[in-house]
C-alpha cells in the first residue's frame, strides 16, 4: 500500500522538478521499516544515557525495553516526538521514493507494462486526466494476472511455455547452486528485528526463510509483512526475541481467522482490482517454488495462487538455487525497449 506524494512546498527541498505537484509515491511498508530502524537508534541511545558504563548489547537492550511498548508500534512512535513529527520530505535521505509515473484510463496496457519494466516500478498510478486525482494503482501483481489472461495466444505461449533454464542467466540470481549461503536469506532462528534490519540493510523486497538445520525453504519475509508489527502489539513488543519460526506460526493463526474462499480472492484480482479495494495479505508460509525444468507459465500460476512478490528456484530437495521477481517475469513479455526509441515526447517521464 502506498500513496501519491503531492507537496509543492517540498519539491525544492528534494531537488525534484516536475510539471505538477506529484513528486513520487511513498510506500507505507518502507515508512514503517524506516520508523522501526529509527526507533531502535533512539532506544539504543536511551539505554546508553541511562547507564554510561554499558558495555554489552544485552544491557543496552535491557534499558531500551524499559520504554513502554505494550500499546503497540504507533503509540511508541508518539512517545518520541522527533520521530512522530518527522516530515516526509526529510525521509528522502533514508529511502528512495517510487517515481510518480502515471497512466490514464484511456492508455493501453502495454504502456503500463513498459513503465513497470523500464523504470522498475512496483506500482503505476492511474490518474483521472480531468480531476487530476489518482483513482487507483496498477501493481506488478495485477499486471501479471492481466498478462496471464493471454494464455493460449501464440505470442504469449511462445514465451511462457519455455522452461526456466532456457532464459538468460540474468533472469534468476544465484551465486552457488550447491548452497543457499551465498544468497540473501534468513533462517527460522533469526529474530523479527534481525529480519527487518537485514531487509533494510540490503534493500530487499522479499527474502526467503530457511530452516536453520536443513536449509529448506519454510517461508518468506516481504516488506509488506511489517504490517503484522502494526496489527499485533505483542509481536512488536517481542520483536527483539521472537524468532521467525514463531512469527510464521502467529501469521498462520491470524490468517486462519480471516480466511477467504478462492472465489472471493479471485474476484479481488479481476480488472476491477486496478482500483483500491479491501486489503488482504498472504501468509508468510505461502511460498512459490519452481524447478529449472518447469515452465515460466507454471511459476506464474504459482505466484498468482499465493499472491507472492517473487518465486524461488529450488532443487529436488527444496534447497534454494535462486529467485525470480515479478519484474523479471514482466520484462520477458516486453519488446526490446530500443523499439520505442522514437516514442513521442512524454511517453516516458523521467
Amino acid at each position: 500500500m502506498g500513496a501519491p506524494l503531492s507537496d509543492k512546498s517540498c519539491i525544492g527541498d528534494v531537488g525534484v522538478t516536475v510539471g505538477n505537484s506529484h513528486i513520487g509515491v511513498v510506500e507505507l511498508s518502507s515508512m514503517v521499516i524506516w520508523a522501526l530502524m529509527e526507533l531502535e537508534k533512539v532506544q539504543m541511545e536511551v539505554g546508553k544515557i541511562g547507564n554510561h558504563n554499558v558495555t554489552t548489547e544485552n544491557r543496552v537492550l535491557e534499558e531500551a525495553d524499559k520504554i513502554p511498548e505494550e500499546n503497540g508500534f504507533l503509540r511508541s512512535l508518539q512517545q518520541h516526538s522527533t520521530l512522530w513529527n518527522t516530515k516526509v520530505a526529510s525521509m528522502s535521505r533514508s529511502f528512495r521514493w517510487v517515481p510518480f509515473l502515471p497512466v490514464q484510463p484511456g492508455d493501453t496496457f502495454l504502456r503500463a507494462l513498459l513503465l513497470l519494466a523500464k523504470h522498475t516500478l512496483k506500482v503505476v498510478p492511474v490518474m483521472d486526466p480531468i480531476g487530476k486525482k489518482v483513482t487507483g494503482f496498477i501493481t506488478e501483481d495485477t499486471a501479471l494476472r492481466l498478462l496471464s489472461q493471454c494464455s493460449g495466444l501464440e505470442w504469449f505461449d511462445a514465451i511462457a511455455e519455455k522452461a526456466l533454464h532456457e532464459f538468460n542467466l540474468h533472469f534468476y540470481r544465484f551465486e552457488d547452486n550447491k548452497s543457499s549461503r551465498g544468497m540473501l536469506h534468513l533462517n527460522g532462528a533469526n529474530t523479527v528485528l534481525d529480519a527487518v534490519s537485514y531487509m533494510w540493510e540490503h534493500k530487499a523486497e522479499c527474502v526467503p526463510i530457511l530452516d536453520h538445520k536443513s536449509e529448506k525453504i519454510i517461508g518468506n519475509m516481504r516488506v509488506t509483512d511489517v504490517w503484522i508489527l502494526l496489527d499485533n502489539a505483542d509481536v512488536f513488543k517481542r520483536r527483539r526475541s521472537m524468532t521467525l519460526q514463531e512469527l510464521l506460526s502467529i501469521d498462520i493463526e491470524s490468517n486462519h481467522a480471516r480466511t477467504r474462499d478462492e472465489d472471493e480472492r479471485d474476484a479481488m484480482i479481476s480488472p476491477a482490482a486496478l482500483y483500491l479495494t479491501e486489503d488482504w495479505r498472504p501468509k508468510m508460509s505461502d511460498v512459490a517454488t519452481c524447478k529449472l525444468d518447469e515452465t515460466l507459465k507454471k511459476l506464474m500460476w504459482r505466484l498468482m495462487r499465493v499472491h507472492a512478490d517473487c518465486g524461488f528456484l529450488v532443487d529436488e530437495d527444496m534447497h534454494m538455487l535462486g529467485l525470480v521477481t515479478l519484474h523479471d517475469i514482466i520484462t520477458q513479455f516486453i519488446p526490446s525497449l530500443t523499439q520505442f526509441s522514437q516514442a513521442p515526447p512524454g511517453f516516458f517521464l523521467t
